[in-house]
């Protein structure tokens, strides 16, 4: 993978991004720890704990669904006052990259001023996702404070067979000393925790130690109601020690005409009966309130209000929460609220008994818009889904895509495309080009299969820009296969066509963003292509221009590698000046990095400074190490093959016959570059 080509302004319509704040809301939703109110302190489970943090790295916690799992974490970590991270699992993390990325955003307030971010599980870390995760983990641990914790709730939400579960277990073991990781499921762990359970490296706490007892049960009375004994026991024993049964009984208690002879059995029978004698209390604005904001799986205050039109939104969702019925809340620069998932079920099932099937749609539709707008395009996503709006499916992808590619999220986007029917990836061409950059740089044959595709129905649809992209990023497929540049040749003249047409049609920044591709193809197919000097120039300015780290640095990366094969080192040493102001930025990535620390050992040592190369390129073997980048051989091949011609130049005899059979040993002669370089 030649990821210093990733190029990423080069392959990009214009789209409405989403504010920073909005982004900062969608962090918030997953990454979401409880505030409670009044919980009852379990001790017994709160010592249990205590125990095991200092010798147990993880704690598993498996129950049913209103088990108590969330209050209880929660109400130890602030009884102990415990920081840390708490994620909130759902399926959309089987998508790796999606897990890594909020857990990014999740280590953010222990990032420390200079730090580098963690990294996003982007393509050229995909061949070693295992070695990347401890990696991670392991930074990710040394930023968080003595005594904190990382906290997976909804474990079971990640299907068993994923590879997410055994990247969990494997960072377990990468738990230092002081450090806890709990797992809150509703199902037993996957196989892959048997080990960490059998060496007790892994605490379970079951359902029967999870139950409540009637000391409990009665603590948690009195702070409701008043009950006598007898009532409380008899309570108790209907409930079997279940937290959310107990809560509803209590809660229910006092509703006329309610006697224990009544309450059927069964925990989801139990629930239903109580939450309905609950519902069926309040004023019908009220009911079609709880409904209608069911349909979020984050309620914040003003959502709510937008959504629903109901001013009293703030004192129905605080008095749920104040009475504990299976509503949690968090407080920022507004309160947000979510629904237990069991009472979030319940409400989604009377959704018939209230609304006509059309109404329903209606309303997950307008929810939908509120997310989009808000940067929440997951929840977006998930609402148009249900409510069979493939049109608005449509077009937030295309206008989401490129927040998702910059995440990592390819697999993720890949999934919206082939959700969507196929006669709509007709009727939107541009869909066919997303899906193509999607598996850009993990399967550039089968992308391109995609973008030609592209290609042909933007030109029926008369869409020279969207044209235009493909074309560049067809061009880019080649350059990520690094193997055969031939027939580079025709996609470089059909896309020097295009570029004059946008200009000559006042397209505004196309231009400059087709030109890096434009660029890049020449240096490796048409060197002697007579558009080479625009393409060099129009480079040469989006480079003086602030921007992004990671594409500026792309951006030089490109240019620096055409002055070294042009020859051009007065262009060469205004380029490296520039980029020596960024290679220090804690936003640069890994990969660009080295790249540019190869160009930059080549570029050295084509001015003869050959300490200088071999700092360079050095510097480059030891980010491609750290970082896991081994199994990227092509660039790694590249750099030792700097590292020969350097260690020459400089009269190293012993380094150049190191990295010549270090080159033989990893060359596949089958691949023209492979063995271009060994010649």
């Amino acid at each position: 993978l030649n990821s210093m080509e990733r190029i990423p302004a080069a392959c990009r319509p214009p789209l409405a991004t989403a504010s920073r704040a909005a982004i900062t809301q969608v962090r918030f939703a997953k990454l979401t720890r409880p505030r409670l109110h009044k919980a009852v302190a379990r001790e017994r489970l709160f010592a249990l704990f205590d125990r095991a943090r200092e010798h147990n790295p993880g704690i598993c916690i498996v129950g049913p669904p209103g088990a108590g799992k969330t209050t209880l974490v929660a109400s130890w970590l602030d009884a102990r006052k415990m920081k840390g991270i708490w994620y909130q699992i759902d399926p959309g993390d089987a998508d790796l990259a999606t897990f890594f990325y909020y857990l990014c955003e999740a280590a953010r307030p222990f990032t420390r001023k200079g730090q580098r971010p963690l990294p996003a599980l982007t393509p050229e870390y995909l061949r070693d996702v295992a070695g990347f995760s401890r990696r991670f983990f392991r930074d990710l641990f040394s930023r968080l404070p003595e005594g904190a914790a990382l906290v997976l709730d909804n474990y079971q939400e990640v299907p068993a067979e994923n590879y997410f579960h055994d990247l969990i277990a494997a960072a377990v073991e990468e738990v230092p000393t002081g450090i806890a990781i709990f797992v809150l499921s509703r199902r037993d762990l996957p196989e892959c925790f048997a080990r960490l359970i059998a060496n007790a490296s892994l605490m379970c706490v079951d359902w029967n130690a999870l139950r409540f007892t009637l000391e409990e049960a009665s603590a948690m009375a009195t702070a409701r109601n008043c009950l006598s004994t007898d009532t409380m026991r008899r309570l108790h024993d209907q409930s079997d020690g279940w937290a959310a049964g107990l809560t509803l009984l209590i809660e229910g208690w006092s509703s006329p005409g309610v006697t224990p002879t009544e309450v059927p059995a069964g925990a989801r029978a139990l629930f239903a009966y109580f939450a309905a004698q609950i519902f069926n209390q309040v004023p019908r604005s009220t009911q079609e309130f709880l409904v209608i904001t069911a349909h979020l799986s984050q309620v914040p205050v003003s959502f709510a209000v937008e959504l629903t039109e109901n001013a009293a939104a703030a004192e129905i969702l605080d008095d749920l929460y104040r009475r504990h019925l299976f509503t949690h809340r968090r407080v920022s620069d507004e309160p947000v609220y979510w629904y237990h998932a069991l009472f979030r079920e319940f409400l989604l099932s009377r959704a018939s008994g209230l609304f006509e099937v059309k109404m329903v749609r209606n309303v997950q539709r307008r929810a939908a818009r509120i997310l989009q707008t808000r940067g929440e395009f997951e929840e977006a996503f998930r609402l148009y889904s249900a409510a069979t709006d493939w049109d608005a499916v449509a077009d937030l992808t295309v206008d989401s895509a490129e927040t998702i590619l910059a995440r990592g999220r390819n697999q993720t986007l890949r999934d919206w495309i082939c959700a969507l029917p196929e006669e709509l990836l007709e009727e939107r061409p541009r869909l066919y080009y997303w899906l193509g950059l999607s598996m850009l740089q993990t399967d550039p044959r089968d992308a391109r299969r995609h973008l030609e595709l592209a290609v042909e129905k933007l030109d029926d649809h008369d869409d020279p820009y969207g044209k235009s992209l493909a074309v560049a990023a067809i061009i880019d497929s080649y350059f990520y296969e690094w193997s055969d540049f031939r027939p580079v040749r025709p996609w470089l003249d059909m896309l020097e066509l295009l570029i004059h047409r946008l200009q000559t049609e006042g397209w505004p920044g196309a231009p400059v963003k087709l030109h890096v591709s434009l660029l890049v193809g020449m240096l490796y197919a048409a060197p002697d292509h007579p558009f080479l000097p625009q393409a060099v120039g129009k480079v040469a300015e989006s480079l003086q221009v602030d921007a992004n780290v990671n594409s500026m640095m792309s951006t030089g990366v490109i240019l620096l590698s055409y002055c070294n094969l042009a020859g051009d080192m007065e262009l060469g040493r205004k380029v490296v000046a520039r980029c020596a102001q960024l290679v220090d930025r804690v936003e640069l990535a890994p990969l660009n990095e080295l790249w540019w620390q190869l160009r930059l050992g080549y570029h050295h040592e084509l001015s003869g400074n050959y300490e200088d190369a071999r700092a360079a390129l050095d510097r480059a073997v030891e980010v491609y190490e750290a970082h896991g980048f081994r199994e990227l051989n092509c660039t790694f091949l590249l750099i030792a093959s700097y590292q020969l011609s350097t260690a020459a130049s400089a009269g190293r005899t012993e380094d150049a016959r190191m990295w010549y059979e270090r080159m033989i040993a990893m060359a596949n002669p089958g691949r023209p570059m492979d063995a271009w370089h060994l010649d």
